[in-house]
């Protein structure tokens, strides 16, 4: 999941000296601020720096990049719903803050504009400082009961159409032989957190011994390749994890996300071209996954052409390629970026784009 905002670089005669420059400036924020939903200019100083009273809305986006995400089981005793708080993770919000690089398509990391590198001395002190301010330091900053189970999810590539393995690392403070059950929810998700699918719980019960084991569990394809097709979007695996220690009822949680691997997508474009003149792109395609790719379409797209390019191919088999050619006719001046995407049921978007000089 991620959040778009704007930075504005700025004076701001408002504030005391020091809170000049960059300022967060968000049309789109997840609440209202004052009744409505807008969201700075926030000072990235007073962000940086823990500031949080600082005008407008500081607070609200210092939490949106250093929060912490709790992991709470729910249990009912008496007929009454009970909150155990299981798991915190201080390092999963707040990462990869990226924008455009100046003249490239590339991704600019700019986290430490926002904040210290995690776990650092200087982030410690910010967090302090910024708790300090609120008047009601305790409630925020309940501790987690310590744990003597450490609980991480890994998992491979997951190549459409294969089935993943997700390996469960244990971690604890004794080798003693004991037993853990382990229960694995998933889900299809759209990248926005929008659950479409839900597709199936494995558990599995296992002796470990030592003090670092793992478990692995294993998600048959079936379970997603029929879900798919009603994603219309880039879709992500969500799965939720549960370990317990049978001995000793210590419980540890974990979350991990998905993304599917695709086939590469290759295309051939002249570095130059004519106002006017016929532009041929050669697109070549090959089906390396396990299944069938149905209602399969290519297209390009460009500023600097008349109309969309769209041609349908059907069904490209396992290890079929397909070799088309797109014709189109640029129309303006200048660099432009030409897109190419194939689509499919099962892929719903690869990309390939290239920049040609075009000139009169």
């Amino acid at each position: 999941n991620f959040h778009v905002w704007t930075d504005a670089w700025m004076k701001r005669p408002d504030l005391p000296k020091g809170y000049d420059g960059w300022q967060v400036v968000d049309g789109t924020p997840q609440e209202r601020s004052q009744g409505v939903f807008r969201c700075g200019p926030s000072p990235l100083a007073a962000i940086h720096k823990g500031d949080i009273f600082i005008v407008y809305d500081t607070r609200f986006v210092f939490s949106e990049v250093n929060g912490d995400r709790l992991i709470w089981l729910v249990k009912t005793v008496n007929g009454q719903e009970e909150l155990h708080l299981i798991s915190m993770e201080t390092t999963s919000i707040g990462k990869n803050i990226s924008t455009k690089a100046v003249g490239q398509d590339r991704r600019r990391d700019i986290t430490y504009e926002y904040k210290y590198p995690e776990g650092s001395p200087e982030e410690r002190q910010v967090m302090d400082h910024a708790f300090l301010l609120l008047s009601s330091e305790r409630e925020h900053r309940r501790p987690v009961k310590e744990n003597f189970l450490h609980m991480s999810v890994q998992s491979e590539d997951a190549l459409l159409g294969n089935p993943v393995n997700f390996t469960v690392v244990l971690k604890r403070k004794t080798a003693a032989l004991q037993n853990v059950n382990i229960s694995g929810s998933f889900e299809l998700q759209l990248y926005t957190g929008k659950r479409v699918a839900k597709l199936c719980t494995l558990k599995k019960t296992s002796q470990i011994q030592g003090q670092v084991s793992e478990v692995t569990l294993t998600l048959d394809s079936k379970t997603h390749i029929n879900s798919l097709a009603i994603v219309d979007d880039e879709p992500v695996i969500r799965g939720f994890f549960i370990a317990e220690i049978v001995e000793s009822k210590e419980i540890m949680a974990s979350e991990v996300f998905l993304s599917f691997q695709y086939p590469e997508f290759s295309i051939e474009l002249p570095n130059t071209g004519r106002v006017g003149q016929l532009l041929v792109c050669n697109c070549i395609f090959k089906n390396t996954l396990a299944i069938p790719l149905t209602d399969v379409k290519l297209s390009l797209e460009s500023l600097g052409i008349s109309s969309p390019q769209t041609s349908d191919h059907g069904t490209v088999q396992p290890g079929e390629t397909i070799e088309y050619q797109i014709k189109c006719t640029p129309m303006k001046t200048g660099p432009k970026k030409f897109i190419i995407k194939f689509s499919s049921k099962q892929v719903k978007e690869i990309n390939a784009q290239k920049i040609v000089l075009i000139t009169k």
